[in-house]
């Protein structure tokens, strides 16, 4: 869950998908009776939507993505900090 809230934030704070689309996502999927909804399509955030990130989230985002082998959302983040 820890990770998917990451990438949930990313993708607000990279303009790839809205509040409204990560929530529509999650209304169109199907789950059979016996299951337990996936843990990974939860609408968890690791910033809250709508809140200025801090310096420090930002920076443990970029540990997360570093740990990943994603070095191409670590230098967007890196970027966008320099922005702030």
């Amino acid at each position: 869950m820890y990770g998917q809230s990451i990438e949930n934030s990313y993708k607000l704070l990279a303009g790839e998908a809205t509040f409204e689309q990560l929530l529509m996502c999650i209304c169109y999927l199907v789950i059979d009776e016996d299951q337990e909804f996936p843990e990974d399509k939860l609408p968890v955030f690791f910033i809250e939507p709508g809140k200025k990130p801090e310096l420090d989230e930002i920076d443990e985002m970029m540990r997360y993505f570093e740990n990943q082998e994603d070095y191409e959302k670590c230098q967007y983040l890196k970027e966008f900090k320099l922005k702030l």
